[in-house]
């Protein structure tokens, strides 16, 4: 996991990243405000955790192979797993 320094930047409930939202997916928001992003850049893909404004905003970058290994059984896991899926389905 990696804290973000460069390119992110909190602004009220705002976020600035240096990525278009086309590599950018919203994949779980918690009751508490926490969200987690699928996300991609140039150096591969990855989950970008956002913690609540409340419990301090940190925010941490984890590569998707460690998020997948690391969260089993968790909200934000389940909820990527049902995005993967998804994209199987037939339209």
């Amino acid at each position: 996991m990696q804290r973000l320094g460069a390119g992110f930047r909190l602004v009220g409930w705002q976020r600035e990243l240096s990525m278009s939202l086309s590599q950018q997916r919203k994949i779980h928001q918690s009751d508490n405000g926490d969200s987690w992003w699928l996300c991609r850049d140039e150096k591969g893909v990855f989950i970008l955790h956002e913690g609540s404004i409340a419990a301090g905003g940190n925010v941490t970058k984890t590569l998707l192979a460690d998020f997948l290994v690391d969260n089993r059984g968790t909200r934000e896991h389940q909820a990527l797993l049902n995005m993967i899926g998804g994209l199987t389905e037939l339209s």
